[in-house]
C-alpha cells in the first residue's frame, strides 16, 4: 500500500482526538507503506498495528513493539491493558465529530433527508440495515474498520433508510456516501 496523498502530493492526514483518562491529545494519522504515520504535535511516528488474536494486539511505534490488550466497551470507548495497567481510551475523529454536530443540527432543522457519509477511510465490515428499514437516532447502522479498529456508525436521525450504497467488504473514503435517512412524518 502506498501513501494516501492529495492532488499536490502532500500526505492526507485524518485528524483524531484521543482522550486518555479524560486528557485530550490531538493526533493526525495517514496510511503509509503498509503501516501508518502519526503526527503528534511536531513529531512524526511510524506505527504498525496487528491483531494477534482475542483481545491482544501488537502495536509498534518507530520499530518498538509492545503487546497490549484492547477491549471495546459498550460505550464505544476502549479499555487498554498495558503491562497490567488499565487505561480508558476514547477516539473521536474530526470528521465524525463535525458530521455528528451537523446531523444533530439538521435533525432540529427542516427535517429533510440526512446523508450518512463515511467519517473516515476504511472498510465496511457490516451493514446492519437494509433499504427501507426504520431506524432510531443513534442506532448502529454500519461498522467500518479503520486502523484495525472497528467503529460503529450511528444513524444521525430517526427515519427510513434510502439509497443504501454500502456493502460488506467495500473500501470507503472519508465523506463517501453510505446511505440517506428520510425522516418519517
Amino acid at each position: 500500500m502506498t501513501s494516501e496523498k492529495s492532488g499536490n502530493g502532500e500526505l492526507r492526514f485524518t485528524k483524531f482526538t484521543t482522550k486518555v483518562e479524560g486528557n485530550a491529545h490531538p493526533i493526525e494519522v495517514v496510511r503509509n507503506n503498509g503501516g501508518y504515520v502519526a503526527r503528534l504535535g511536531d513529531q512524526l511516528r511510524h506505527i504498525e498495528w496487528r491483531v494477534l488474536g482475542g483481545d491482544r494486539v501488537m502495536l509498534s511505534i518507530d520499530g518498538k513493539a509492545e503487546v497490549l490488550r484492547l477491549q471495546r466497551l459498550e460505550s464505544g470507548k476502549y479499555l487498554v491493558d498495558y503491562h497490567g495497567r488499565q487505561v480508558a481510551l476514547e477516539v473521536e475523529d474530526e470528521l465524525a465529530a463535525r458530521a455528528a454536530k451537523a446531523h444533530a443540527a439538521a435533525g432540529r432543522g427542516a427535517g429533510g433527508p440526512v446523508k450518512v457519509n463515511a467519517p473516515m477511510p476504511g472498510t465496511v465490515v457490516q451493514v446492519l440495515v437494509h433499504e427501507d428499514d426504520e431506524v432510531a437516532a443513534g442506532q448502529a447502522i454500519f461498522i467500518i474498520e479503520a486502523m484495525k479498529m472497528q467503529n460503529e456508525i450511528a444513524a444521525p436521525a430517526a427515519g427510513k433508510v434510502k439509497k443504501l450504497t454500502a456493502q460488506p467488504g467495500m473500501a470507503v473514503e472519508a465523506r463517501q456516501p453510505l446511505c440517506v435517512i428520510t425522516p418519517q412524518a
